[in-house]
């Protein structure tokens, strides 16, 4: 199928735009796991791009950062963004479809869903002054992580999110062990939420858990503060981004890039 296609759910409208011809039974195999993100709740409006490949999608996206003046540090088979103001999710259909298993795929798909829930707009995607730019980044990535897990545990997507902790150990490792690069602090600590959203301890090594306590302990207790208060961790960010500063600064002697 090519062209654009207009699908609805609940009250969110789906524009389904096609960058290539795509099999229909492919474009049903990514709608899938996303309508049953929107069954229960959604965004007024999302737009769902499909493209055949990684490639092409970086090709399109890289279109996109110009146009915005925006930069992204990677491109995923699976990627969600929001630089127009509109919440959009791209999709490579190889990749995505064919280099995971159908759990795996319809997890990532799940999980990239919620963040149009939960982070529909440009305000989830600015720098804070106050906060080293890298640092806030590294921080502001991970609690809109630690939201979308939450909100999976609290939609009972449970068998989604065990999915995630398989994907993480295939990524990470049985045992997270120090020493970590910043580019592996930086997807641990969106990892480790998985296993927060469920209760459980992520498998952090002994000293690894020492350098990161504070961090776990601060998002079980973000979450339990969602859950009870109705305050979402997003609002403690800058917190959390300070937290976070202190680790890189100790481990990392403030040397900052993740290139």
């Amino acid at each position: 199928m090519e062209g654009t296609r207009l699908v609805r759910v609940g009250n969110t409208k789906i524009i389904v735009v096609y960058h290539d011809y795509i099999e229909e039974s492919r474009v049903e195999a990514v709608l899938g796991p996303i309508l049953s993100v929107y069954k229960r709740e959604g965004p007024e409006l999302v737009e769902l791009h499909l493209y055949r490949d990684v490639s092409r999608l970086t090709l399109e996206l890289s279109e996109s950062e110009s146009r915005a003046g925006v930069s992204v540090s990677a491109v995923f088979p699976i990627t969600y963004e929001v630089w127009s103001g509109i919440p959009r999710i791209h999709v490579a259909i190889q990749e995505a479809l064919e280099e995971h298993d159908r759990e795996t795929s319809r997890a990532l798909l799940v999980h990239e869903a919620v963040h149009s829930v939960l982070h529909n707009s440009l305000e989830y995607y600015l720098s804070e002054h106050s906060v080293d730019p890298v640092v806030f980044y590294v921080a502001a990535t991970s609690i809109k992580d630690l939201e979308v897990h939450g909100y999976m545990a609290l939609k009972k997507f449970n068998a989604e999110l065990n999915v995630l902790k398989k994907y993480w150990t295939n990524s990470l490792g049985e045992e997270w062990q120090q020493p970590f690069t910043l580019e592996e602090l930086f997807n641990i600590l969106k990892a480790m939420s998985v296993w927060v959203a469920l209760g459980e301890k992520p498998p952090l090594s002994k000293d690894s858990f020492s350098v990161l306590r504070r961090v776990l302990e601060y998002q079980a207790e973000l979450l339990r503060q969602w859950r009870s208060l109705g305050v979402r961790p997003w609002h403690s960010r800058v917190t959390y981004a300070k937290i976070i500063g202190e680790i890189i600064n100790t481990q990392y002697h403030g040397l900052l890039s993740l290139g």
